[in-house]
């Protein structure tokens, strides 16, 4: 086969990402990592839009926590979410946020003793079951009151760094399937599974020490009850990824997580 065959083929075979934003990110994610390995793959005279499309399937870096504002890599927001609507008298610590009024702060050292990292501490209330949790937007345009999703069927799965102790509760990875509309207070995204979102159980990584957590979208979640939508229609449109805790009354939990990337 000649190269300018090959080259067609290649790129006949490659889905492009619709999504600017993602494009963006991805590729300045992409070339800062520097995978050598992976470039042995690429042929020398190979057309530069298929080595740009062959390198945005590496990796998406969503937070290195390098930079100690409220936002991730991709420019969506941390933010911490609590029970207290519900009638509980649980404290979670960033604050969660009033309306639309971020409250959330990153904390030092991070990974390795550098840079910054999400910590999440908390106590359970007075009722029988807590529920607190962190989250972030994977779009600057995801935040509040905007719901603006990215597309990440692309990638396998997601991998992050996290430590702490749960003190008994048990501690989720989420991803919820919401719409592209807020509720009627404009805080959030309106759920399209009534909540019934696709969860994976990561208490057995949360250890003193720093510990890696990867998850394979296909093999670590399960159909949730309550919803019939599959993974696929989740990950087309993905707004936000949340770590969640719950717990007993008297409990406790403190939690650190860093370099968080799908894969």
């Amino acid at each position: 086969m000649e190269e300018k065959d090959f080259n067609k083929a290649r790129l006949e075979n490659v889905t492009i990402p619709q999504n600017r934003e993602f494009l963006r990110n991805a590729l300045i994610n992409s070339a800062a990592a520097k995978k050598k390995s992976f470039f042995n793959f690429v042929p020398v005279k190979i057309g530069a839009a298929a080595f740009a499309v062959v390198l945005v399937a590496v990796f998406m870096v969503v937070e290195d926590n390098n930079n100690p504002g409220q936002t991730n890599n991709l420019g969506g927001v941390w933010s911490t979410y609590d029970d207290t609507e519900e009638g509980n008298n649980s404290v979670v610590w960033p604050q969660a946020p009033k309306a639309c009024e971020n409250l959330f702060e990153k904390s030092a050292p991070g990974f390795g003793g550098k840079g910054y990292a999400v910590r999440v501490t908390g106590n359970a209330g007075d009722k029988a079951k807590t529920i607190l949790g962190v989250n972030t937007y994977l779009s600057e345009h995801a935040s509040c009151p905007r719901c603006s999703g990215i597309n990440i069927t692309m990638f396998k799965g997601i991998k992050f760094k996290i430590k702490g102790n749960i003190s008994g509760g048990a501690l989720y990875f989420i991803l919820p399937h919401e719409s592209g509309e807020p509720d009627e207070n404009k805080t959030l995204c309106q759920s399209l599974t009534d909540n019934n979102d696709y969860t994976a159980d990561i208490s057995g990584f949360v250890k003193s020490e720093w510990t890696d957590v990867k998850l394979d979208f296909y093999k670590s979640f399960k159909q949730p009850k309550g919803t019939t939508v599959k993974i696929d229609k989740v990950l087309e449109n993905a707004n936000r990824i949340k770590w969640e805790w719950k717990g007993n009354k008297g409990e406790k939990m403190d939690v650190w997580i860093d370099e968080i990337q799908f894969y």
